[in-house]
């Protein structure tokens, strides 16, 4: 499933075959034809091929992982770009650089180079290369939340795609669009659009963009509940992506039957199919892949009560992340590190509460140098926060930073996580020897649930209620322990688990809300983000356990 790329309407000939390599997973080969091309082009004071080249450069650095990289070569392209005189070359390049920020997830930056684009080549009326840029801007507008516009945007870059018969752009409206539709939660219509997305690839003859397809197909069931129906249409695309060779694409595949593990509380093989996924994405040397899998991993481990390795294997992505100055995909992972840390801790294990504060700060403070403070992602890690502050003693700035995450989710008129928070308040006052602020705390927490439609957290708050209003007694026992909350080990007698109940476990990618249920409604596993990564390529799996989210690797 190749990437649409306007620039391959008028490419030089030398570029399909470096686009060709990149494709058959050689970017080391490509790379180096590309760099070849470069100092040919640079030689004869070609400036538009010398701006080709940069720009296939640019994407191939991306998709090795190095977004930095690839910035600087889009950049310089920009440059050579209006050395050209070439209107449209110097459009490709605004795209360039639009689409490099929106792989890195930052959103912010995007919508400025790819109005530019937009506007260069409305003014040349080149009609496939305004599709193109329109289909990016409504990527954008979905991960700002604004699905009115990102509609309106979709819609026109069909138009003028199918105007054109340009399938492959059509193809890439496609999957906005369904992205789009997921956000909405409109599953029928999501279903509409796979099977359409379907039909193109196979009149295009396109093996990997039908299994593309049919890895569409697996979220919405997996947002329907339907996970195994979702685990065989997951399996049945990784072979197709084997039967033509794409490691990478066979390892996503795969890591999305882990997720449908996951959520049938099937944790063993979880853990056994996103370690198979982790060996496929080392022998493709996709290391976003890799720290992906490593997350399900950790998650997996947690649910086995396998606490140290859950921590090892969260710490592994997190570096890995780190390594690929991915912070908006290490913040979570660092979330998840606490949370395991804090397991750690409710099993006794020393310094472990410090290990969780440290690691939650860690957390929260990529997301503040990311001027990520309104979302979901950013919420979850406050309440993890508090959590780490209970266990580790400091009640009052616990308070602070539960009532905090509080206020944050129900501005995001998210009932689930303001019912974690809330939770996670009434512990804090039961510990300062506050029963009757803790039972009205709990019973705040209890009607959220209800609200959210968690039946099995709104189970546990009336169990805190009971426990701190019913025997007067225990509020002079101190504190609970703080526990992890994994799926079914919850039970009334031990009521600690909401103390550090994970709302967000997110396992890499937030550029989209991580929330699967809207406006209070009771959270439903959700799909994959399709709008970072290399431009066109990456989805990203939710899976929600509680309300845990997992993304897995990205999907070209």
């Amino acid at each position: 499933m190749a990437e649409y790329d306007e620039i391959l309407v008028d490419a030089p000939t030398w570029y399909t075959e470096i686009e060709s390599q990149a494709f058959r997973g050689n970017l080391v080969g490509a790379l180096s034809l590309a760099e070849d091309a470069r100092a040919r082009c640079q030689q004869s004071d070609d400036k538009k091929g010398i701006a080709a080249a940069l720009h296939v450069i640019a994407k191939l650095r991306v998709q090795s992982g190095d977004a930095e990289a690839g910035l600087t070569a889009a950049q310089e392209e920009l440059s050579v770009s209006k050395e050209s005189g070439d209107r449209d070359v110097e459009g490709i390049a605004w795209h360039s650089i639009a689409k490099i920020h929106l792989a890195s997830k930052r959103v912010e930056e995007v919508l400025a180079p790819a109005e530019a684009a937009l506007a260069i080549f409305q003014d040349t009326e080149n009609a496939l290369a305004e599709a193109s840029v329109l289909n990016t801007i409504a990527k954008v507008r979905i991960l700002k939340e604004d699905p009115r516009e990102a509609a309106l945007m979709a819609d026109e870059s069909m138009r003028l795609f199918r105007r054109s018969g340009e399938k492959r752009g059509m193809a890439a409206v496609l999957q906005t669009q369904f992205k789009l539709k997921l956000f909405r939660e409109k599953f029928a219509d999501a279903v509409s659009a796979v099977e359409e997305l379907s039909e193109l690839y196979r009149e295009l003859n396109d093996t990997v963009g039908q299994a593309s397809a049919l890895l569409m197909g697996v979220e919405v069931r997996l947002s329907l509940g339907d996970n195994t129906l979702a685990s065989q249409s997951a399996l049945e695309a990784a072979e197709l992506f084997k039967s033509v060779g794409e490691k990478s694409r066979q390892g996503t595949a795969v890591h999305f039957a882990a997720q449908a593990a996951m959520a049938d509380g099937k944790h063993w093989e979880a853990q056994q199919a996103a370690n198979e996924a982790l060996s496929l994405f080392r022998e493709a040397g996709d290391k976003s892949g890799q720290a992906a899998a490593l997350v399900t991993v950790a998650n997996a481990l947690l649910d086995s009560s396998d606490f140290a390795r859950a921590a090892f294997k969260a710490e592994e992505a997190a570096a890995l992340y780190r390594q690929l100055k991915d912070r908006a995909s290490e913040a979570p992972s660092m979330r998840t590190v606490a949370m395991a840390h804090l397991a750690r801790a409710s099993a006794g294990a020393e310094d472990a509460a410090k290990e969780a504060l440290r690691t939650a700060k860690h957390s929260l403070r990529l997301y503040q140098e990311l001027h990520d403070t309104k979302s979901v992602g950013y919420a979850s890690t406050v309440s993890t926060l508090a959590s780490a502050l209970l266990a580790d003693g400091d009640k009052n700035e616990a308070l602070a930073r539960a009532s905090e995450a509080q206020e944050l989710f129900e501005k995001l008129k998210d009932a689930g996580g303001e019912a974690n928070a809330m939770s996670v308040i009434a512990q804090v006052y039961f510990a300062q020897e506050r029963p009757k602020e803790a039972v009205r705390a709990a019973r705040s927490a209890q009607m959220l649930f209800m609200e959210a439609g968690d039946s099995s957290g709104e189970k546990t708050a009336a169990g805190l209620v009971e426990h701190f209003g019913g025997d007067e007694k225990k509020a002079d026992e101190g504190p609970i322990q703080p526990e992890v909350a994994v799926p079914g080990r919850a039970k009334l007698d031990d009521l600690s688990i909401y103390n550090t109940k994970p709302v967000v476990a997110f396992l890499g990618f937030e550029s989209r809300r991580a929330r699967t249920g809207q406006e209070g409604k009771k959270q439903k596993q959700e799909g994959r983000d399709w709008a970072a990564q290399p431009p066109e390529s990456v989805q990203a799996l939710y899976s929600v356990r509680w309300t845990r989210i997992q993304p897995v690797a990205k999907v070209s």
